[in-house]
């Protein structure tokens, strides 16, 4: 080999080297991604799109599924799914007050959508789809795990405040709150929530985080936003399409065994409850009475 060949061999190492490490780099990037980046995102369709797809605004989910690229989205207040598009791509195809937010599915891909800027602060309870700025995280802030948390890049990178841990929900990973590793105050307990969240309440009903719950029962856990410093907790029976039925003198409403009971009959449901319900074609059964306790339950 020639010296000149030899020096254009080196030479041409040296340059891959830069493009070895970018692209190793990249690689490594790539896997820290969260899984949610992965998944696809609806597009935003024209009317004559939509009006082509025979499942466009249909009920969905147990068994109905949508045509692509429709994505499966709940709808909380009503309890039910439909299929839908996104509806927008970025904050100014919103109107004022609204913001354009990633929102998970029950089957397909993602979908956009305006959803109200709220007044929620980090930490607090919230909405994932809610319907106005009072069930709504404030600026800057995402929904994720029914709380409210500024968005984090990963548990080992200590990117949220004290109090705060980095956990990987939808829509992305959020700063949401722990007392794991502090005490309560007098009075209080440290509740733990779903997705590794856990706040210092007053708890109400049986701990069921501190003893297991019957078999066939879940613990539920409960918080009103407006009281945060209370929960309550029960253990309850789920039921509906292929679970088993419920016990006499329970009905099954909004996914657990609930007490049904007589508005005009006084004190039938117990301390700590009322007779209510959520909407007029709902039947009455018991609930978390918020005039005493911390909570308005929408399960058992």
């Amino acid at each position: 080999m020639t010296r000149r060949a030899l020096l254009g061999l080196l030479a041409g190492l040296l340059l891959s080297v830069p493009l070895i490490i970018i692209a190793a780099y990249a690689a490594w990037e790539g896997l820290r991604l969260p899984v949610e980046e992965a998944i696809p995102v609806s597009p935003v369709l024209s009317m004559e799109e939509r009006l082509r797809l025979a499942t466009y605004q249909r009920e969905c989910g147990k068994g109905k599924e949508c045509e692509p690229p429709l994505g499966c989205l709940p709808i909380p207040a009503l309890f039910k799914s439909h299929c839908t598009d996104s509806e927008c791509v970025s904050d100014t195809q919103c109107r004022e007050g609204f913001s354009c937010q990633v929102l998970r599915t029950v089957k397909g891909p993602r979908v956009r959508a305006c959803l109200p800027v709220g007044i929620r602060q980090e930490g607090q309870r919230c909405v994932s789809i809610p319907s106005d700025k009072e069930e709504a995280c404030g600026p800057g802030l995402l929904c994720g795990a029914d709380w409210c948390g500024r968005p984090c890049k990963g548990a080992a990178l200590g990117d949220c405040p004290e109090g705060f841990f980095c956990a990987d929900v939808s829509p992305g990973p959020l700063c949401l709150p722990t007392c794991a590793e502090r005490s309560c105050p007098d009075g209080q307990g440290c509740v733990s929530f779903n997705r590794g969240a856990s706040v210092c309440a007053v708890v109400h009903g049986v701990n069921c985080r501190q003893s297991d719950c019957p078999s066939g029962k879940e613990c539920v856990v409960l918080q009103k936003e407006e009281r945060p410093g209370e929960a309550w907790m029960e253990c309850a029976q789920p039921c509906g399409e292929g679970r088993p039925s419920c016990p006499e003198g329970r009905i099954c409403h909004r996914t657990y065994c609930q007490r049904p009971c007589n508005p005009e009959e006084t004190d039938t449901c117990g301390p700590g409850y009322v007779c209510g319900r959520f909407r007029a074609d709902e039947p009455w059964v018991c609930r978390f009475d918020r005039r005493r306790t911390a909570t308005e339950s929408e399960g058992p």
